[in-house]
């Protein structure tokens, strides 16, 4: 165990190697923020930290004291300057009184600091800035680093902490805060991961935290199973309409004749359906089959020649025509006997007056 530690304009009492424990620390500096004490293998490691955020680190071993252990005693050598032997100084033994108080200061620094407990918290406080400060430095990726401070920040400002070690030590609270403004599960999970994490980088046990973790894990993996299940029915049913459509489709290309009637046109439709997604009523309504992209810059129109649906009126035409290439050979066979007419008409080659027609049509 060591005594007193002074240099650099550091002051520490009582320094306990093997119990890795130290009194007080004293800084001889009125720009200071804050002061970290960390014991690493046989070292003490300190960083002093300044108003400006400028750090000042010293570290101390137990070698490097007992070096500095003899500079403290060499008060006790000063009998060998008594020059006792001449008649003359002789009577001056009262200046050796005075030479006695000298270890004096050394003991008086010793119960100074026993009245002054206060400064220990307030040098060892990790302040909110300084904590997001260590965050930056020991978290690569920016936007989570981001998000665990925001976390953490809302909680220091509702719960009021007087420092980073103040906030952890209210765990029972940061859980109930955190389930208050976050009700999906997968978000409150995440919040509660990010605070944990607080824990780890700061070396504070955390037991209620770590097992609110574990049950928001198996709730959410229920849920997920859940959602993976409904998700596979609807699959499934979608399967099951679009194999209906299919034969449908099949049936229906038996059975078509020469003309473009109304059973060529819905042929036409529901293969366009099928293979290139869902077109709407209005997109379709006054749709041209052509051969020229010429003169038709405002209608919407299948172009026979280059394989191309192009849709002009749409719902979002300010982003330009929509196009659709036409790659099945035999739908193409049957658009041919549309050319120069409307992809969907009435029995005279007129379109349908609106959607609800065109609707009741694919209904029968």
């Amino acid at each position: 165990m060591c005594n007193i530690y002074n240099r650099n304009m550091i002051q520490i009492n009582n320094i306990n190697f093997s119990k890795k424990t130290i009194e007080s620390i004293q800084i001889d500096n009125d720009d200071v923020k804050g002061v970290e004490v960390e014991f690493q293998k046989t070292n003490f490691k300190i960083t002093i930290i300044k108003n400006s955020n400028e750090t000042i680190k010293e570290e101390i071993n137990d070698i490097d004291y007992k070096y500095d252990e003899p500079k403290e005693q060499e008060p006790e050598p000063e009998p060998e300057p008594e020059p006792e032997e001449e008649p003359e100084p002789e009577p001056e033994p009262e200046p050796e009184p005075e030479e006695e108080p000298e270890p004096e200061p050394e003991e008086e620094p010793e119960p100074e600091p026993e009245p002054e407990p206060e400064p220990e918290p307030e040098n060892k406080i990790i302040t909110l800035e300084a904590f997001k400060e260590f965050l930056e430095e020991t978290i690569n990726k920016k936007n989570t680093c981001k998000t665990y401070y925001r976390t953490v920040r809302d909680l220091y400002k509702h719960l009021n902490s007087n420092g980073m070690i103040d906030l952890l030590d209210k765990e029972k609270e940061i859980i109930e805060y955190l389930e208050k403004e976050y009700k999906t599960t997968s978000t409150l999970k995440n919040k509660l991961c990010g605070i944990y994490k607080c824990y780890t980088l700061l070396n504070v046990e955390s037991n209620l935290l770590k097992d609110k973790i574990e049950s928001y894990n198996i709730t959410q993996a229920i849920i997920e199973d859940k959602k993976n299940q409904e998700e596979k029915e609807q699959i499934e049913e979608a399967d099951k309409i679009l194999d209906y459509f299919k034969n449908e489709l099949k049936q229906m290309g038996k059975n078509l004749n020469n003309k473009w009637d109304t059973q060529r046109q819905l042929y036409c439709v529901l293969k366009i359906y099928l293979n290139y997604g869902v077109l709407r009523p209005s997109e379709l309504i006054d749709m041209k089959i052509t051969t020229t992209d010429e003169g038709n810059e405002n209608i919407n129109y299948i172009n026979y020649d280059t394989k191309m649906i192009v849709i002009n009126k749409h719902k979002n035409d300010r982003n330009g025509p929509k196009r659709i290439e036409i790659k099945d050979r035999y739908l193409m066979e049957q658009l041919h006997k549309g050319i120069d007419k409307y992809l969907i008409c009435n029995s005279k080659n007129e379109l349908y007056n609106d959607t609800s027609a065109f609707t009741k049509l694919f209904s029968k």
